[in-house]
């Protein structure tokens, strides 16, 4: 299954991943990460249940701090 993920093609190495799978294979840290499917913010607590599908076009935002 291929995805784009911050605008580069990837294919995924199983089919319905979830994206905690997805963060996790990629070895991204949860924690300090946004996730946005198809221009739609996934909330942290919904990672585990929500599945990656053929096509989707998914960004991750980090915080910056500084000044």
């Amino acid at each position: 299954m291929t995805i784009t993920l911050d605008n580069t093609p990837i294919v995924l190495p199983k089919e319905d991943m979830t994206v905690a799978e997805l963060l996790e294979w990629r070895h991204m840290a949860s924690k300090n990460i946004a996730f946005v499917i198809n221009g739609k913010l996934v909330r942290r607590e919904n990672y585990e249940r929500t599945r990656l599908h053929e096509g989707d076009c998914a960004m991750t935002v980090t915080a910056a701090f500084g000044g």
